[in-house]
């Protein structure tokens, strides 16, 4: 029987149709762009938008990395180009939050704790031994998006959050290569799960598939689909054993955990 100790979502996340109606809705007008900024974008003495395959994909990895930071946000759309950079329409919304101060919002928290998380790695790698990531209590769904963040200020690119309604720009901290390569390589077994809950579907009355991380379901027996969702919906994070039993593939030994570390509500 897998963990289940996870404390309710808040109620205010709609499953269902609510859910592809609130992403109808941000395809009509998204509040948020994530922006890629770099000069071989600017535009052509000739007048064409200037492009970086490299870039692009760079982009991408973090957008989608991004998405998978708890329950959100949504990418709307896809990357495009525009005048000296990528962007990548975003739509979350802000919601009543207790783990929030006053006057915060989620986008707020989200540079906030990637500024700290920033700092946690420039301390780290002046260590004479520094400690893995998650000794540093950074989440391994935030670790990747931090290398992908890097990535893109490895090629002198810079990132930003657009708020649509008035144009203004909140800068993205990104962290080096360097402070992210010093962190000690973790052994992984072949069959060891770790990863953010990202995806739920229905097999049967007593079990249910999950998605890992964006990777390919797999099935947790003993659990019903609407105890996986709101697991999913409160942020969990995953560990277990994956396990191929006549070409179906089980988790075992499941664990799912709220991150108390980082609560980005986004």
């Amino acid at each position: 029987m897998p963990n289940t100790d996870c404390p309710e979502p808040n109620s205010s996340h709609v499953p269902g149709d609510q859910v592809d109606q609130t992403e109808q809705d941000a395809a009509v007008e998204p509040p948020y762009s994530f922006v890629v900024h770099h000069p071989h974008l600017e535009r052509e003495s000739r007048g064409r938008l200037g492009t970086d395959e490299g870039l692009l994909r760079s982009t991408g990895k973090a957008v989608s990395g991004l998405a998978a930071e708890r329950a959100g946000p949504t990418l709307t759309g896809g990357v495009f180009s525009t005048d000296g950079s990528y962007e990548q329409d975003l739509y979350w919304k802000d919601e009543p939050q207790g783990t929030l101060l006053e006057g915060e919002d989620a986008l707020s928290v989200l540079i906030s704790t990637l500024l700290e998380n920033r700092r946690q790695l420039e301390a780290n790698a002046r260590l004479d031994e520094p400690l893995s990531h998650r000794a540093l209590h950074i989440p391994d769904a935030r670790i990747a998006l931090l290398w992908h963040l890097a990535h893109l200020r490895e090629v002198g690119a810079r990132a930003t959050i657009r708020r649509l309604i008035d144009g203004a720009e909140d800068e993205v901290p990104m962290p080096s290569l360097n402070d992210l390569e010093a962190l000690p390589k973790l052994a992984k077994a072949p069959n060891q799960v770790i990863g953010q809950l990202t995806g739920v579907g229905i097999e049967s009355q007593t079990s249910c598939r999950v998605e890992i991380t964006k990777g390919k379901p797999m099935i947790v027996e003993g659990m019903t689909l609407a105890a996986a969702t709101k697991l999913m919906l409160a942020g969990c994070s995953v560990t277990g054993t994956k396990v191929e039993e006549g070409g179906v593939v089980y988790l075992r030994d499941a664990k799912f955990d709220i991150d108390v570390q980082g609560n980005l509500d986004v």
